[in-house]
């Protein structure tokens, strides 16, 4: 949010769904990336923000207007690159934590190490909140203040569970493979809007992310540098309402979708200041 010309909106609470646009431009013509991966669901091009511990992240690149030639996809809007931490120079291992008002409590751990060529890291984040704020509720008439009061937000909780795990492995001769798996675990309830509020609607979402990258040298030197990766996302929502206190009657909502991808990059150093690059994806 600090950068300039990004903006982050989150519709609604501090739980609920959050989205980047940059310059203006609507959430939906930003493409965000975890590394090489595209992290847009089937469902839609606009990309939640929650889905990885920020402790497991070494920076953000920013490309305003358009994207570079590094990367299979492009938008109008600009392109958001998450970068995960490097291989550590030795063990870190770092634990964070606060609370606040309705009894909101996030924690979360990182630890990260090399071992010979190898390395590992793995960051957890548990965030929550009651969220039973008070208000004044107008019963529906809005001219009408003789029958206002105030009260207690309820069914406004949630619970939500990050883990991200990355393991490297970087070989002597010059290659090097990567295997990435974000996963988030979300509960809420949906108290509903105005008048029409629920005690019972709930919402639960699950997703999880893998991927796996590599950078092989196919010439001696690396003059042609082939990279390569291919990603799996699953992404389950389930929404119930039985009592139909939101919707116009019962429901019971179950939706899986799933999305695979895999990109080709080959590198080619045309002398000292010149690189040559083309991309299957």
């Amino acid at each position: 949010e600090q950068a300039v010309g990004v903006h982050v909106r989150r519709y609604g609470g501090i739980d609920d769904f959050s989205a980047l646009s940059l310059r203006g431009s609507s959430p939906t013509q930003v493409q965000i990336y975890l590394d090489d991966v595209p992290l847009v669901t089937a469902q839609g091009t606009i990309t939640d923000l929650g889905l990885i511990p920020l402790s497991a992240l070494a920076g953000v690149e920013i490309y305003r207007g358009g994207s570079p030639g590094t990367l299979p996809e492009s938008s109008i809007g600009g392109v958001v690159v998450f970068k995960s931490k490097p291989k550590p120079e030795k063990f870190q291992w770092n634990v964070d934590g606060g609370y606040g008002s309705f009894e909101t409590l996030k924690l979360g751990t990182m630890q990260t190490q090399p071992i010979g060529n190898a390395s590992y890291l793995i960051a957890y984040e548990h965030f929550r909140s009651k969220g039973d704020f008070t208000y004044v509720d107008n019963n529906g008439t809005t001219f009408n203040t003789a029958d206002d009061q105030v009260v207690r937000r309820q069914n406004n909780q949630f619970a939500q569970n990050a883990v991200f795990a990355k393991v490297a492995y970087d070989h002597p001769a010059g290659w090097d493979i990567a295997f990435i798996n974000s996963f988030l675990q979300k509960g809420q309830g949906i108290p509903g809007l105005g008048t029409r509020t629920s005690l019972t609607a709930h919402l639960d979402t699950w997703r999880n992310l893998s991927a796996v990258t590599a950078n092989v040298p196919i010439v001696d030197h690396g003059v042609l540098i082939g990279k390569f990766n291919v990603f799996f996302d699953y992404l389950n929502s389930e929404f119930s309402d039985p009592n139909g206190d939101i919707a116009l009657g019962p429901q019971v909502n179950d939706d899986d979708t799933y999305r695979f991808g895999e990109m080709a990059k080959f590198i080619w150093k045309a002398g000292n200041h010149q690189r040559i690059s083309g991309m299957v994806a």
